[in-house]
């Protein structure tokens, strides 16, 4: 039979380190939608403004969009390893012989 551990203080350390890095993502997306610039900021020719406009918009709102999902990830990732570890502390209590 082979030997199986874990260590609980690696794993909350990495879900600490993980939350911190989902804060930093939705600081990111925060910043993301404060840069974003109006349509005005692109010319005046109607038909080239608009289309370049169109395109950054665009280009924008995917960009916040992938970094709030990769940031829900992150805070779930970091969450559910908090929860392994807490069920790793909570299995090792009770297998100990008293």
């Amino acid at each position: 039979m082979s030997k199986f551990t874990t260590d609980p203080d690696a794993l909350v350390d990495f879900a600490t380190r993980c939350e911190g890095y989902g804060h930093d993502m939705d600081t990111l997306v925060t910043k993301l939608q404060e840069a974003q610039v109006g349509r005005d900021a692109f010319g005046h020719i109607p038909w080239v403004g608009s289309r370049i406009y169109d395109a950054y918009d665009k280009h924008v709102a995917q960009c916040i969009q992938t970094t709030t999902a990769a940031a829900s990830a992150v805070h779930s990732v970091s969450a559910n390893t908090a929860i392994t570890a807490a069920n790793y502390l909570h299995a090792d209590k009770g297998s100990k012989v008293k």
